[in-house]
């Protein structure tokens, strides 16, 4: 019995990875914004201190912060570095021929910028609502009985 050969590469040409940049670009802003509407609903209910009928202790405020707030917030800036390096992994998919074609490098470099920018963006703009989500919990209770 012989060994089987090893596979040959197959060619990959610049046209075949434009649909999957373009996709991965759409699946990055769906998932960015789809965490973002979920962080911003859970941010209310930190701020606002309940949750539908059901009130809730700062203790547990503290905790939704910390368990849930603070890494779905690292998991928004994760997901958005993973595509942008999705992205430049898919230029080593191709001859150096064709990597070396403009079409193909604006594509990829556009990909990567706006996924590496929208995770940095919004890990930034995530620090506003973590001030603003601590100070809520750092507040003294207002006491009706102390209040003129």
């Amino acid at each position: 019995m012989t060994k089987t050969s090893v596979a040959k590469r197959i060619p990959i040409e610049p046209k075949d990875l434009l649909l999957p940049l373009i996709g991965a670009l759409w699946a990055c802003a769906t998932l960015v914004l789809s965490l973002t509407l979920e962080l911003n609903k859970l941010r209310d209910k930190i701020l606002v201190g309940s949750d539908g009928g059901c009130v809730l202790g700062p203790e547990h405020r503290l905790l939704m912060i910390e368990s849930d707030w603070i890494p779905l917030g690292w998991l928004v800036v994760g997901l958005c570095f993973a595509f942008g390096a999705m992205a430049c992994a898919m230029l080593f998919l191709m001859s150096k021929e064709d990597r070396s074609h403009l079409a193909i490098r604006a594509v990829v470099l556009i990909v990567v910028l706006v996924s590496f920018s929208s995770g940095v963006a919004w890990k930034i703009t995530s620090y506003r609502d973590l001030a603003a989500m601590r100070k809520e919990l750092t507040l003294p209770a207002l006491n009706p009985a102390q209040s003129h």
